[in-house]
């Protein structure tokens, strides 16, 4: 499968759309709480990091990325600290499911500097190979 259609797949199955990726400000929910944070800029290879992990768009779905993006060095403090902050609150809420997910993103690769386009029209197996996550088991 490519990474566009795979990306495509993602977001009708998550009820997502790309209209973010050019808002000026994101928002994370955190319960009754929602923090708003200037946008990145890199919310497009963030989603792909999902579609590479196939994690959800959901509080533990942004642990894994998390996990991910911070074990590969991510390229912005903003980024870092949103990380950090996801970290942070799964190991609160489950840290056995934190430590896994720490685990599995030994050796990860992020796509922040990617080309964007051209990541789309690779298959899927080969963006979770550039992201060192090749062989994933989805389950």
């Amino acid at each position: 499968m490519k990474v566009r259609d795979a990306l495509g797949a993602y977001f009708a199955r998550h009820g997502l759309d790309r209209g973010g990726y050019a808002a000026r400000r994101f928002r994370v929910p955190l319960g009754l709480v929602t923090l708003t944070f200037p946008n990145p800029g890199r919310l497009h290879l963030h989603d792909l990091h999902h579609v590479a992990l196939d994690a959800p768009p959901t509080f533990w779905g942004e642990v894994e990325v998390s996990a991910l993006e911070l074990r590969a060095g991510p390229p912005t403090a903003l980024i870092a600290l949103l990380c950090v902050g996801a970290l942070a609150l799964g190991c609160l809420v489950g840290p056995a499911r934190t430590a896994r997910a720490w685990r599995r993103a030994r050796g990860a690769r992020h796509l922040y500097g990617e080309a964007y386009e051209a990541l789309l029209e690779e298959e899927l197996a080969t963006l979770r190979e550039r992201v060192g996550l090749a062989g994933l088991d989805a389950s």
